[in-house]
């Protein structure tokens, strides 16, 4: 885009410099800039020129698929803004809010597993820790949602090293180990026969992200098992109900 700014000021008349301007500028999402560039174009003899107006049309496209995207967003319509989002993401590729807007309506409708390689991508060319923070928190969130455990608290871990204030990274963080240390306590208890208190603690894990069944699995499969030993087996259906929802092919849990 300076290099196109840098030959305009040399030739105001030289068409291709404006096109690949504006293109450029949409590619980062900076569209005042783009804007302004064709704004120039008012004062010279080709304003009326094809590739001028074809990028005033571009520019206006985007621009007001962007204003609906926002919209979606702001009014959680999840479902049309990923449509919007992944739509306008063809042209502005290298825009944080843009691929954040996205992300959130991505998150709406759980679909975790399109989220990690979206900030995944955004990771591999972040230029800042901002950046870096921001998307390493929306990937380990969709790995954490997805019941990629390990790599979530290795993604929450770093983004708080980058940022040890970061809010939601901080939330999570926190309550993934409490969920690990009463998961563990009820597998201890277990253990010990000692089922009713097995299924407190388990109970308590699960409450902490109630419906979060992915990362749950364990803990509800086990509080299963420990309703099965106290002849509770109502309950123990729902439990192992909710297990082969997330699994159907697991053999173990039939």
């Amino acid at each position: 885009a300076k290099d196109c700014e840098m030959a305009i000021t040399l030739d105001p008349s030289f068409v291709k410099a404006y096109a690949r301007g504006v293109t450029c500028y949409v590619n980062i999402g900076h569209l005042k800039e783009a804007s302004a560039l064709l704004e120039k174009t008012a004062e010279t003899k080709i304003a009326e020129n094809a590739q001028i107006r074809e990028a005033k049309r571009f520019l206006d496209h985007v621009t007001a698929s962007m204003k609906r995207l926002e919209t979606f967003v702001k009014e959680k319509k999840y479902k049309a803004g990923t449509k919007e989002g992944k739509s306008l993401l063809q042209h502005i590729t290298k825009h944080l809010p843009t691929t954040v807007m996205l992300i959130k309506c991505l998150e709406g409708e759980e679909k975790w597993s399109e989220i990690v390689p979206l900030a995944g991508a955004w990771l591999r060319t972040a230029q800042s820790a901002a950046e870096s923070v921001d998307m390493l928190f929306y990937n380990s969130l969709a790995l954490y949602k997805s019941g990629s455990a390990i790599r979530a608290k290795r993604g929450f871990k770093k983004a708080l090293e980058l940022d040890p204030d970061h809010g939601p990274s901080k939330s999570i963080f926190r309550a993934m180990k409490n969920m690990e240390k009463l998961k563990s306590r009820g597998d201890e208890t277990f253990r010990k026969g000692e089922y009713t208190e097995a299924i407190v603690l388990y109970t308590s894990c699960i409450d902490l992200d109630p419906n979060n069944d992915r990362y749950n699995l364990s803990a509800l499969a086990n509080r299963s098992a420990a309703f099965v030993k106290l002849k509770r087996h109502e309950e123990a259906i729902d439990d192992l109900d909710r297990v082969l929802t997330v699994q159907p092919n697991n053999v173990k849990w039939v």
